[in-house]
């Protein structure tokens, strides 16, 4: 989404109300309390767009919070909520002394060459307490392609052996890796399948993101549906997206 301020401006308007977003939240942090019950470690957002996951989880009374990201839009906007957050390219992060015990770097990998990606990984390693953790989602499977993907600057998507590939396993565990959301695929499916036929076939097509919020009734049904699947089903084959969450192995 780099050097794309409209971009920004909308999910900066919708993340803390539309149901992927806060679904999303809700997963880290879901993901941060299993694995930590204290609200004093040491977090970093690193790609963290307007910041609101960052907000989200200071709502939760987490406090040590931080967060870096590229764009300036996206770094002004988080600044306008107090957040401590600077500007810095993802591929340029390095160990600087700080130690953290959870680094989220949410929709951000796409970017990135295999080569890069695990540069990324690995100096997130060196920058990492004992057993602390790496939360990634990552946009999952060619098929959901569209012009959300142009908008946003996706580049590639990703399945479960990508992953495998991209994470050295001397250094990391593996804890959770999931798609998601799995009952709401088909209508995404369909979204995504009618947008690319428009952008083969009709060269005149507005670019945009579909972040776009949907009335409260279908948002609040869409939030309720992927929030009981993320209770109920745990092997779900399919989904729009996938979280991983990786644990860096004691030395």
């Amino acid at each position: 989404m780099i050097e794309n301020k409209n971009e920004y401006v909308k999910m900066d308007s919708v993340e803390k109300r539309h149901w992927w977003y806060k679904t999303l939240h809700e997963l880290v942090r879901v993901n941060i309390k299993s694995h930590f019950h204290s609200k004093k470690i040491n977090i970093l957002d690193a790609g963290c767009g307007t910041g609101g996951l960052l907000e989200y989880l200071k709502s939760n009374n987490y406090v040590n919070l931080s967060g870096f990201d590229l764009s300036a839009d996206a770094v002004e906007i988080s600044h306008n909520k107090s957040l401590n957050v600077k500007s810095l390219n993802l591929i340029d992060y390095k160990d600087r002394g700080e130690k953290y015990d959870v680094i989220i770097s949410n929709d951000t990998m796409y970017f990135f060459s295999l080569k890069e990606q695990r540069s990324i990984l690995n100096n997130f390693h060196n920058s990492m307490k004992n057993k602390g953790i790496i939360i990634l989602n990552l946009p999952s499977f060619r098929a959901f392609h569209g012009t959300h993907d142009r908008a946003v600057g996706i580049q590639k998507r990703f399945n479960k052996k990508m992953v495998r590939d991209m994470v050295d396993l001397s250094k990391f565990e593996i804890c959770q890796k999931f798609y998601w959301p799995f009952l709401l695929s088909p209508i995404v499916l369909l979204v995504r399948l009618f947008q690319s036929i428009k952008l083969n076939f009709w060269k005149k097509i507005k670019i945009k993101s579909d972040i776009d919020m949907p009335s409260s009734f279908i948002n609040n049904i869409l939030y309720k549906i992927v929030g009981l699947e993320n209770k109920y089903i745990k092997n779900k084959p399919f989904g729009s997206s996938l979280l991983i969450v990786l644990r860096k192995k004691p030395i």
